[in-house]
């Protein structure tokens, strides 16, 4: 279930921009009418934006993006505290209220904007994961893992103490997942 909801839940990539200009989409999941949902993007000052709808929440993150640099994003919603919060390279999480929120039944997509024909991802995404529970400080370290990222094939190898996600992807292209899978 890739709804984002009223419950706990976290997404994660990591994103290589080609370009900081235009508001880049990334990632994003509502109904096109911006009743309700949310919208993940790279705007033209190279932050991390977030749009949220119901209740209408902006969050820009204080990080600044540079082109060809990868960067380990993890957005996450915390039921009992109500925060939406976003992290750049495993950094804290900057966080703001999200008095309630309503379940986003409408398509998740990744690499572009639900509403947008100008505005998708100009760059590359790696790999995405959407889990229906928040990670802990340490294992969203071990995922970062100095920078080098860690592949779902080591998550639960090796050690590895990180849960698998319900959906992940690999190589993306706008709104398409290749060598990806949803597991339920």
């Amino acid at each position: 279930d890739l709804a984002s909801d009223d419950s706990d839940w976290t997404f994660g990539c990591w994103i290589n921009c080609e370009s900081i200009g235009d508001p880049l989409g990334f990632a994003c999941q509502h109904d096109g009418s911006y009743a309700y949902g949310w919208i993940l993007q790279v705007n033209s000052s190279g932050n991390v934006r977030l749009d949220a709808y119901s209740p209408n929440t902006t969050k820009i993150h204080s990080a600044t993006l540079s082109a060809a640099t990868w960067y380990f994003i993890v957005f996450q919603y915390d039921a009992a505290s109500n925060l939406y919060g976003i992290s750049v390279n495993n950094g804290a999480f900057e966080t703001v209220s999200a008095s309630s929120i309503t379940t986003a039944a409408g398509s998740f997509l990744l690499g572009t904007r639900i509403d947008a024909t100008s505005f998708g991802f100009d760059g590359l995404i790696d790999e995405s994961w959407f889990s229906r529970r928040l990670y802990t400080s340490d294992e969203r370290t071990e995922i970062y893992n100095s920078g080098a990222g860690l592949s779902y094939d080591d998550w639960d190898a090796g050690g590895a103490t990180v849960g698998g996600p319900i959906l992940q992807g690999r190589a993306i292209s706008p709104g398409r997942i290749f060598g990806g899978s949803v597991l339920c």
